[in-house]
């Protein structure tokens, strides 16, 4: 320091300059510290606890499961292996079609019929019945968005409580159901992002009931 005092001069100037010195100093020793950690930069001052090993932007899709996968027991809750949820239902259909609920004894009509009314009476209906033909609305049990979709060109949520044209929710068997839940359809999303498997299935249950 009296070094670098001599060579900047003293006063108020000169210790100014010290400071400043003193800083940039620190500043150049903080940088090759935190260099010397292994996180996601070359330079990283605090760590980052909260990365994981899920599927993230950018990344390929997922290895298809083999046919034989077994299902997993866990966490409280039943989950199967499925298919990447990026793929259409039309590419696993098979698998779908084969798919057995598993969630039949714990279906709940409560928790069904809300996650129903959040994630798809919009577009469905309050019961089932489609997208509303008119401004109206869900006066008939059609889903307001139905009618919006139609003034932009889209064609109008299917019923899901009769099967219509090429459409048949009620002679699909529970696994189509779900994978149509899951990997979407046209301008649907896709839930298998958005919903656990176990809400999927009470979806279904749901549907099922509608039906009856």
């Amino acid at each position: 320091m009296k070094i670098i005092s001599g060579i900047l001069g003293s006063g108020p100037r000169g210790n100014m300059l010290n400071k400043l010195w003193v800083a940039t100093l620190s500043f150049v020793l903080l940088l090759l510290v935190s260099g010397c950690g292994r996180g996601a930069y070359p330079i990283e001052l605090f760590t980052e606890m909260h990365y994981t090993q899920s599927q993230r932007a950018g990344e390929p899709d997922r290895l298809s499961p083999p046919a034989s996968s077994i299902p997993w027991q866990g966490m409280g809750f039943s989950s199967v292996h499925l298919p990447p949820v990026s793929d259409s239902m039309a590419k696993h259909a098979e698998f779908y079609n084969g798919l057995v609920n598993p969630n039949v004894a714990s279906y709940d009509s409560a928790v069904g019929g809300e996650l129903f009314r959040v994630n798809c009476a919009m577009c469905h209906g309050s019961v089932g019945m489609g997208g509303a033909v008119s401004a109206e609305g869900d006066a008939g049990g059609q889903g307001k968005v139905g009618f919006q979709l139609k003034e932009h060109g889209y064609s109008l949520p299917p019923s899901l409580v009769q099967d219509v044209g090429s459409k048949q929710p009620v002679s699909k068997s529970d696994g189509e159901l779900f994978g149509t839940i899951t990997h979407g359809a046209y301008v649907m999303p896709r839930f298998g992002n958005l919903l656990t498997q176990d809400q999927r299935w009470q979806i279904v249950g749901y549907l099922r009931e509608l039906q009856k």
